[in-house]
């Protein structure tokens, strides 16, 4: 009877460990699937880059187009250099700059990558409209996506064949494989309603909110010279929602320039009310000569 048992027990412990074998190989194949389709995916959505070769009226080859900015702004969907191109020598001595390239015949720069030195960097302000990269206290921001966007280097904009309006918004990392790609199109009373979407072209949920039914989207209204003023939040079925303010919406005031110069945290029909922050807003005051900036909470 207890050598039954005993065999007994020693089947039982073969078919357990038998089983967790199986499991354990069947976890190394699904990894070792992953990463192939994901390189090969990367190899297929890769960015390449090929500069147009520019020539003048006799026939002669042009330089590319390049220039250097401390600081850029959004303008009807593009990404353009705030104030004066700077020298490259300036711009090596600075922690980060932007340096635009590809510029189109309808005058919009294509290709625009964060830069230190001679090589680009991800220590750079630029986030997105969904969750800021560098708010570490922000709970609801999907943490995958938090590493995924402080990884983000270059950005490159496809248009229309005119070359005025931007189709689509694609980051990049350093590597050149895609990090997200950014949508918007025009409503009936001309707000743009954009989403992104991950790498693979599926609903980037950036916030990990319950009350998001699908993806992430933002309405946008322009101000007069083309920069964001009102941001309102919603998800994928056009149901508000808040951003990580915890506000219905932001609205932005924006100088000549283009430079941001007060920021409010609003209700849905616009009214500055209180933020997760405690306050309801900020006015920025500018140092250009060193690049400083004063924000002013009320």
């Amino acid at each position: 009877m207890k050598n039954n048992s005993l065999l007994l027990c020693l089947s039982l412990l073969l078919v357990c460990l038998n089983t967790r074998g199986q499991s354990s190989l069947r976890g190394n194949i699904a990894a070792s699937l992953k990463e192939s389709m994901t390189q090969k995916h990367n190899q297929a959505t890769q960015l390449v880059l090929k500069n147009p070769n520019k020539k003048d009226a006799a026939g002669r080859a042009v330089k590319a187009d390049t220039a250097y900015y401390r600081d850029i702004v959004r303008k009807y969907g593009w990404m353009e250099g705030l104030g004066k191109p700077i020298t490259q020598t300036v711009a090596r001595r600075l922690p980060y700059y932007y340096r635009m390239s590809m510029k189109n015949e309808a005058g919009h720069w294509q290709h625009v990558e964060a830069m230190h030195g001679d090589s680009m960097t991800t220590l750079h302000p630029i986030s997105t409209y969904i969750i800021d990269k560098d708010i570490t206290d922000d709970n609801l921001a999907n943490k995958e996506w938090v590493s995924l966007l402080n990884t983000v280097t270059q950005w490159v904009f496809t248009t229309n064949y005119e070359g005025t309006e931007v189709y689509e918004e694609r980051s990049y990392d350093a590597k050149n494989n895609m990090v997200y790609s950014y949508s918007a199109i025009k409503s009936n009373d001309g707000r743009m309603i954009g989403s992104y979407n991950d790498a693979w072209g599926k609903p980037a949920d950036m916030r990990e909110d319950s009350t998001s039914t699908y993806g992430s989207v933002v309405c946008i209204t322009y101000d007069n010279n083309g920069c964001d003023s009102i941001i309102d939040f919603l998800d994928g079925q056009g149901f508000r929602k808040y951003n990580n303010n915890g506000v219905d919406q932001t609205r932005f005031i924006h100088d000549s320039n283009g430079y941001v110069i007060e920021a409010k945290s609003c209700n849905c029909v616009g009214d500055p009310i209180i933020d997760n922050w405690g306050n309801s807003g900020h006015s920025i005051v500018y140092n250009l000569e060193n690049r400083s900036r004063t924000k002013i909470y009320r």
